[in-house]
């Protein structure tokens, strides 16, 4: 009995190297370097992939790639496309790494102007820029895709990766506004592996940003041609159309080189693929250097082109490290509609300073885990850089981050805003000669002021808030006086804030109704006096030698308050409001205050015009010569 347990313990142990050997050899890493035949140069972005499956990746900037593909796929090719590149293709179960492989420039295609002056360049490129209402949609267009978002750090392991499928609004092209799009976050799973120390956000709105035919890129708008040198490099012949190669490069001398390459078709004069590398020297933090190449391809559908392909790769070099951060975003279209499409509501929408990464959903083996929205996808066309295989080996490591809490806390950071601004509110004081008498203990001040007709109308105001959801919003406003020495004013508030956005294209319009707790205070200097012996008041002790009187009013108020913020930028907004206080309560005070002493030593009490210890000469009280206005209104910058 205990030989035939020794035998099954072998022969388990023996089982198990042999599954493991066979899992082990299941999966084969090929790796290489593509290069231009001509020059023996590193070709970046071209596609290597599998036909009619969801495997490949794309050569980096010197030419190199590694890619697993699995034993069964041994028998098959792999092939190897670029846009200015003849194909070529090799039989996986041939191929050592690391691989070689040599690609041929496609040659050109002359034509009647294979040479041409740049004035004459400049007219095919204005005709390209005219045409653009009649080569892209006229009309709103809702995109579905598939988004993917990765960095790696210095030593290129993955530190974040997020995959999402969007909806993406786009305005017409003809007449785009000056935010032509919105992003939805339709489904997402996002794993964070690794600390890199930055924060990426806006990934989702490069669709937009970066459709250069819609945002109008400069390089594309005939009055900023003077700012760039064009070269014409002839026509090319790709799937049996003809295609303009047009290169282009900034002429600056600013910390932005930019250039690339734009091709054209022939008959249309639709733009059909950007290729733009631009190296940015940044005085930002924390980003000290960027090298970002982006690409850009359009399918025509139905006689009209739209975006099918993006990518962008970035390198960044860290300020204060100088370690290196690799990132890249990649994005196809799934789905157009073009019938009868609206814009997607405020409330759902992404905005483009949200980090994805703060709020995308965690991966969850029972969520959202398959790929089948890039079922019919054509792999040789896209330039995604992992598998799909290698995508979910990616969701299921470990993390190592320590940050998770730390994204947390920025996403509700995220949520707050600040203004600055200034109000209006009519606060008048009339011509007076005061004859008023204060007697604390055995002290006695005869406060004698001639008080001159004055306006303190102009404000200043700051406000910090908080945003709940994208309709409700918590804030805490101060406003407070600057130019008039005479009347001081401080007004607090504490509200709540319910917002619609009014304007559904373009930059947000926010029809916003607020509701306020307001306690606020408004006084008219009287004078400094000596003060020739310290005296006690309703338990503070007076002792400076000089002090100061102002008399005024107090007020615990409910204030309702409409206003329209308009957006002017991601960043920005301008608020325009109006307000009425509705008091609650009211009082009339007069205040002594020490002028002498430390910032926040300095004391001062507060006394009823009732006091028994304050005398009025004069047959008419001081604060009837006092007057504040209920109604205010205001113009503020809001930072988002």
């Amino acid at each position: 009995m205990r030989n035939i347990k020794i035998l099954n313990i072998t022969f388990l142990i023996f089982f198990s190297q042999a599954f493991l050997l066979v899992v082990h050899s299941q999966t084969k890493v090929i790796k290489g370097n593509i290069i231009n035949e001509s020059d023996n140069r590193g070709i970046p972005n071209i596609n290597i992939f599998l036909k009619n499956r969801h495997i490949g990746t794309v050569s980096d900037q010197n030419g190199k790639f590694a890619l697993n593909i699995s034993d069964k796929y041994t028998n098959e090719y792999l092939h190897f496309t670029g846009i200015s590149f003849q194909g070529d293709s090799l039989l996986i179960r041939d191929i050592k790494s690391p691989a070689t492989i040599k690609l041929s420039p496609k040659t050109y295609i002359l034509s009647e102007i294979y040479v041409i002056p740049d004035s004459t360049l400049h007219t095919l490129l204005r005709k390209a820029y005219n045409n653009i209402p009649n080569n892209y949609p006229n009309v709103p267009t809702l995109y579905e895709s598939f988004y993917r978002e990765s960095a790696q750090n210095e030593e290129e392991l993955q530190a974040d990766f997020i995959e999402a499928v969007l909806s993406i609004y786009k305005d017409p092209y003809h007449k785009p506004s000056n935010s032509p799009g919105q992003v939805e976050l339709l489904k997402s799973r996002k794993r964070k592996i690794r600390d890199t120390g930055i924060l990426y956000y806006g990934g989702p709105y490069l669709a937009i940003k970066n459709d250069f035919v819609l945002s109008r890129a400069e390089f594309i708008r005939p009055q900023k041609f003077k700012n760039y040198e064009f070269k014409f490099n002839g026509v090319k012949s790709l799937e049996g159309k003809d295609f303009y190669d047009i290169s282009f490069h900034k002429i600056s001398k600013d910390s932005l080189t930019l250039s690339g390459t734009m091709m054209i078709e022939k008959e249309s004069l639709a733009y059909v693929s950007f290729d733009v590398n631009r190296h940015l020297k940044s005085a930002k933090l924390p980003i000290k250097q960027r090298i970002n190449t982006i690409n850009v391809a359009y399918e025509e559908t139905a006689g009209k082109w739209h975006l099918k392909y993006y990518s962008s790769k970035n390198e960044d070099i860290k300020r204060f490290d100088e370690k290196k951060i690799f990132g890249s975003i990649e994005f196809i279209t799934t789905d157009i509609k073009s019938d009868s499409i609206r814009p997607i509501p405020y409330e759902r929408q992404l905005q483009f300073f949200d980090p994805l990464i703060t709020r995308a959903d965690e991966y969850n083996k029972k969520g959202w885990t398959d790929y089948s929205i890039l079922d019919g996808e054509d792999a040789s066309k896209s330039r995604f850089q992992f598998t799909i295989d290698e995508s979910t080996e990616i969701f299921k490591e470990n993390s190592q981050a320590k940050s998770i809490r730390a994204m947390k806390l920025i996403s509700v950071l995220t949520r707050f805003h600040y203004d600055i601004g200034v109000s209006y509110r009519q606060v008048r004081t009339g011509a007076v000669n005061h004859d008023i008498s204060f007697q604390p203990d055995a002290n006695s001040f005869a406060i004698k002021h001639n008080q001159k007709a004055t306006n303190d109308n102009i404000l200043v105001q700051t406000a910090f808030g908080y945003k709940l959801n994208k309709n409700i919003n918590v804030f805490y406003q101060e406003n407070t006086d600057l130019f008039n020495k005479s009347i001081s004013i401080n007004e607090r508030y504490v509200g709540i804030g319910y917002s619609k956005n009014i304007k559904p294209t373009g930059l947000p319009l926010f029809l916003e109704a607020s509701l306020m707790f307001s306690s606020n205070s408004y006084y008219s200097d009287l004078g400094k006096y000596d003060n020739p012996m310290a005296f006690d008041y309703n338990g503070k002790k007076i002792d400076s030698k000089v002090v100061s009187f102002d008399y005024g009013y107090k007020y615990k108020s409910v204030t309702p308050q409409i206003s329209l913020s308009k957006g002017v930028s991601r960043l920005f907004s301008m608020k325009m409001y109006v307000s009425y206080d509705i008091h609650l309560l009211s009082d009339k005070i007069f205040r002594v205050k020490e002028e002498k002493g430390g910032l926040f030593s300095k004391k001062k009490i507060e006394l009823k015009d009732n006091d028994i210890n304050l005398n009025f000469s004069n047959e008419y009280s001081p604060w009837d010569s006092f007057g504040v206005g209920n109604a205010q209104f205001g113009i503020l910058l809001r930072f988002n």
